[in-house]
């Protein structure tokens, strides 16, 4: 019998030890640097003296597609002094957030998107500014790449293998364009690529520039921190 049970034991232990290594990042991105900056409507840089000093940067999951609704509480949780930088360490937090990653959810949000292999679980991590008194919400937030006048859309996505993403999608009167070639597993930045005011594109990013958390102002006009 304590054989037997040794054998068990040891077929737990391998088993624990798997799973752990699904939840592990072996490639893509392990750890990124991102500052934290205030934008106003046209994605200009604000340098206002009544800007906040202080945020809680929250970064909850949208599981299941690269658009849709936050379906999780925050995986991590930040305090950022305002144009100051931080180091997000997606392997350090990886085994709470990879059990999110599922094949793409049917919703509206998706409806016309392909993604070969149709098994490719896959997940996105949003953001969120809140007041570092308060705690309210303070405006549209995002991650961006910051390069010489330009501001550009970035998305932090997770994928479980090499895939494609294709389709153009409506929603709420914006066309959603996907050109998306993953060519191996882990996270890796998508970039938002504005065609004009209501046509968006989603490609694959290599980009070195630096990457932000944006924060749109104009929301936060009567927030105090």
């Amino acid at each position: 019998m304590r054989v037997i049970f040794i054998i068990v034991v040891l077929f737990l232990s391998s088993c624990s030890v798997n799973q752990f290594n699904d939840y592990a990042l072996k490639t893509g991105l392990e750890k990124i640097q991102l500052g934290v900056i205030f934008i106003d409507s046209n994605k200009q840089k604000i340098t206002a003296d009544s800007l906040p000093e202080s945020t809680y940067i929250t970064f909850p999951v949208i599981p299941g597609g690269i658009t849709g609704q936050v379906l999780t509480d925050s995986m991590y949780t930040v305090k950022v002094l305002t144009d100051s930088k931080f180091s997000l360490d997606l392997a350090a937090i990886s085994k709470n957030i990879l059990p999110y990653a599922v094949p793409m959810f049917s919703t509206s949000y998706n409806q016309d998107v392909v993604i070969i292999p149709k098994e490719t679980k896959l997940l996105r991590i949003g953001t969120f500014a809140h007041s570092t008194k308060t705690y309210e919400q303070i405006g549209a937030t995002g991650i961006a790449s910051v390069g010489q006048n330009v501001i550009t859309q970035m998305m932090l996505v997770y994928f479980d293998r090499p895939a494609r993403v294709s389709g153009l999608n409506n929603e709420e009167g914006l066309k959603i364009e996907y050109d998306v070639m993953i060519t191996q597993p882990g996270f890796v930045f998508l970039q938002v690529i504005e065609i004009n005011e209501t046509h968006f594109r989603i490609t694959a990013s290599d980009s070195q520039e630096p990457k932000v958390i944006t924060i749109e102002y104009a929301q936060a006009t009567n927030i105090s921190t």
